[in-house]
């Protein structure tokens, strides 16, 4: 059995809870890892580990910013 969960761009942007857009822009400046297939490589595809990896590194920003003492804003 396969394990290697990939996700399209729709999928990955539900997956780490942005839109489609943002994902787009992340692959474009190179912040997310991205696998590119088919004609031209236009089909973008993730792996799980991948954006996996992205989101712990996210948690990371923010373990620091909390222990650094900086209040966090949440919306209302």
């Amino acid at each position: 059995m396969i394990n290697n969960k990939t996700f399209t761009v729709a999928e990955a942007a539900e997956y780490i809870g942005v839109c489609r857009e943002t994902v787009y822009r992340m692959v474009r400046n190179g912040d997310l890892k991205a696998i590119r297939v088919g004609i031209n490589g236009r089909k973008i595809l993730f792996r799980k580990t991948s954006l996996d990896r992205w989101m712990d590194a996210q948690e990371g920003i923010v373990d620091n910013v909390i222990h650094l003492g900086a209040p966090i804003r949440r919306a209302l």
